[in-house]
């Protein structure tokens, strides 16, 4: 990499820099293409780098650029450098400090970091979020951030869709009533449609799912390119979820209308009125919308089955006690003993089995086909960890087919394979998803005048530790070679 460093302390010299850096990544022709160079700028210079009328250069300057390092800066230029990427690139910004020096950089950005730790805990208090040490960066941005961006996408198309379905609803048979006025479903249904049928399924989605485990996000970065694209919750994607919803709900009011409809006769002699008809239809709507969160959710498990199918048997017995309540109660007058008209049509039967599939079968053929012929990075590592196994987070597979494609970190800093050889060398690969022994080395030392000599202050045993971080301690710590 080469380094473009800005020397000097006045403006005309800033200008002079700006213009024969930027001729040399070949002018205007190259603009906003990154290249192999690094910029490093001091406070003096950034004083006038960020003046009004060469901020503008200088940014296009900058953003050339593979990095670029601020030394010597005040607290209040840290914000102005985070404020003008915000103000001018369409990206989203994050500023991390540990001190009270980076509170104003924290608080201008569009996601602050505090790192709680000697310099006390102003910048942790002023931040979004807050981390003990600034390795847990990675797995907040790879895993956590992730999670969390898929998961409130998720939750917010999938509570559009589940309202748009029953709610348009109304629309249908308005069409279909001329307008009367009259309603397709009982008053206290529709009011606990949210707060019972469907409350479950968005809590499974928004905390329980998990897009690809988090070892497995760890060790393949390349992962987070679909989140930082924001693919999960774009313009396409939204009005995506809308039109399944209206056609969701289009094929669930006609096909029921054409199964049911208002002249079919029971087996009491009975005519089927408006409330059997909207009940039933409910039915199907409630067993709909749960097939299609079954269908969102990446992570299963037993919590997770209990909270996306819990809406089917509560309605269920919401319906079987309800239609009961009158005249005991002021309640439920009109489902009055609907349910055994229900359980007793062959017809509610038919509906409930075979128009939730027929709803649901585009939603299923679409899937596949993303799953099989448009793959990308996250489906391909959803697809390995089904066949290969998913990695606990100590990088032990839990689940094995055949020979183990993922190396166990543990193992393999000891010089034993993912299958329990030895291997010649800590660093030898096996397969692509194979991971490297990691080693670190710590310096630690001082510089104190004695008699005149300048010698170390600490001891050369003391002074250099060598460390494996994958060596657990007796208590849980890392042990210090």
């Amino acid at each position: 990499m080469t380094l473009l460093i800005f020397s000097g302390d006045k403006k005309d010299e800033c200008r002079s820099h700006i213009e024969r850096f930027t001729a040399m990544m070949g002018g205007p022709s190259t603009r906003g293409k990154v290249q192999n160079y690094g910029l490093i700028i001091d406070g003096a210079m950034l004083v006038h780098a960020l003046s009004v009328n060469l901020q503008s250069d200088f940014l296009d300057l900058a953003l050339r650029c593979k990095a670029i390092v601020c030394c010597r800066v005040t607290p209040l230029q840290k914000a102005d450098v985070v404020r003008l990427v915000k103000k001018n690139v369409r990206a989203i910004t994050l500023a991390i400090g540990d001190g009270a020096n980076d509170v104003g950089m924290i608080q201008a950005a569009d996601v602050g970091i505090g790192i709680s730790g000697q310099e006390g805990l102003q910048a942790a208090s002023a931040s979004d979020y807050s981390i003990a040490q600034f390795r847990f960066l990675k797995k907040l941005l790879l895993v956590h951030g992730a999670w969390s961006f898929i998961r409130l996408s998720r939750v917010i198309l999938y509570s559009f869709y589940k309202n748009i379905v029953l709610y348009i609803m109304q629309l249908w048979f308005a069409i279909l009533s001329g307008f009367s006025g009259q309603i397709l479903f009982e008053r206290w249904t529709i009011g606990m449609y949210n707060v019972i049928f469907t409350f479950f399924p968005p809590l499974a989605i928004g905390i329980l799912d998990q897009t690809v485990s988090a070892a497995h996000r760890m060790k393949d970065p390349r992962l987070y390119k679909t989140t930082q694209a924001g693919t999960h919750f774009k313009k396409r994607v939204f009005w995506a979820w809308i039109s399944l919803a209206l056609y969701h709900s289009f094929m669930i009011f006609l096909m029921s209308f054409a199964t049911i409809g208002h002249a079919n006769v029971l087996s009491d002699g009975k005519v089927v009125g408006n409330w059997f008809t909207g009940t039933a239809i409910y039915t199907v709507t409630v067993f709909v919308v749960t097939f299609r969160a079954a269908l969102t959710i990446d992570q299963w498990n037993w919590l997770t089955h209990a909270c996306i199918w819990a809406g089917i048997p509560l309605w269920i017995v919401f319906l079987l006690v309800y239609s009961r309540l009158w005249p005991s109660l002021p309640l439920g007058v009109n489902l009055q003993a609907i349910d055994v008209q229900l359980f007793s049509c062959g017809l509610f039967w038919f509906m409930v089995i075979l128009l939730p599939m027929l709803t649901i079968a585009l939603d299923m053929l679409v899937k596949l086909f993303f799953n099989y012929y448009r793959k990308d990075q996250e489906t391909l590592a959803l697809a390995r960890e089904a066949t290969v196994g998913t990695i606990s987070p100590r990088g032990r597979a839990k689940k094995t087919e055949g020979y183990n494609l993922y190396q166990a970190e543990d193992g393999q800093r000891r010089g034993y394979g993912s299958l329990g050889e030895p291997t010649t060398a800590p660093n030898a690969e096996l397969g692509d998803l194979a991971t490297s022994a990691r080693h670190g080395f710590a310096f630690s030392g001082t510089e104190a005048v004695h008699g005149g000599h300048q010698r170390s202050a600490v001891a050369e045993s003391a002074r250099i530790r060598m460390y494996n971080t994958s060596i657990r301690g007796t208590r849980g710590r890392d042990k210090t070679v």
